[in-house]
């Protein structure tokens, strides 16, 4: 649809008199996402260094005193089992804090990130998750540099299924074609309203609307028949922006 078909030459002329202002706010959140990546990164790694390495040191301690008042000293060989076992807890959670900033499995590709991120997101027991590939690892390679960005999109999609459009299922489609990667998230909740893309309080929708801009790339939203909704993200094979 023509949105210029209804308005005066004057609100075109201001609406492309604004266009270099856009321009630059587009450009600008894209620098802010870059440097949000960053910043996990660097958040991820000082958490494994300092806290994940200093909680396997008490780990180690306790589990020392754990063996030497074993038989001695029962109150004190208690205390140690439990601690022990909280010790274990703060270790998994650490693991899935670093995980969601910056998670390893990306240096396995986009195929593997894809197929964690879906696990990773149905351990949470609200909503199912499957994926529909169309290709292989090789297919795909020529994608890897996108595996970030995808991984951040898919969680928001996710998220926006499951909170917003109350779905109890998604689905991922991935194919390529004219050197284009297309990745598409169906779900089946109660669908979306065109005025919901830009309602300033979508945080999510607006970073997959970054992220795919940040990458050259496009983003849609759309209601699907005969409920649910259909995103659709499309990245071109060369990142023209390097």
């Amino acid at each position: 649809m023509d949105t210029n078909m209804n308005k005066s030459p004057r609100q075109t002329a201001s609406d492309e008199s604004m266009e270099p202002a856009y321009d630059t706010l587009r450009r600008y959140a894209v620098h802010l996402l870059a440097d949000r990546e960053r910043e996990r990164l660097k958040l991820a790694t000082e958490i494994h260094d300092k806290i994940g390495q200093n909680l396997l040191a008490l780990k180690i301690d306790i589990s020392m005193l754990h063996v030497r008042t074993r038989g001695n000293h029962p109150l004190i060989n208690s205390k140690a089992e439990s601690l022990l076992k909280e010790i274990d807890v703060a270790i998994q959670n650490t693991k899935s804090i670093i995980n969601s900033l910056h998670p390893p499995v990306l240096d396995l590709g986009l195929l593997a990130a894809i197929d964690w991120q879906i696990k990773e997101f149905e351990k949470l027991g609200a909503m199912t998750c499957t994926a529909s590939v169309n290709g292989d690892e090789e297919t795909f390679a020529a994608y890897n540099h996108y595996t970030l960005p995808v991984i951040r999109i898919l969680h928001e999609a996710f998220i926006n299924a499951m909170n917003h459009g109350k779905a109890r299922a998604a689905c991922v489609s991935l194919s390529t074609s004219e050197n284009m990667l297309t990745v598409q998230v169906y779900d089946d909740g109660i669908g979306i309203r065109p005025d919901d893309l830009n309602k300033p309080n979508a945080y999510g929708l607006l970073g997959i609307r970054e992220y795919a801009r940040m990458k050259r790339g496009t983003f849609t939203m759309m209601p699907h028949d005969p409920s649910g909704t259909l995103m659709t993200v499309q990245l071109p094979a060369r990142d023209r922006q390097h």
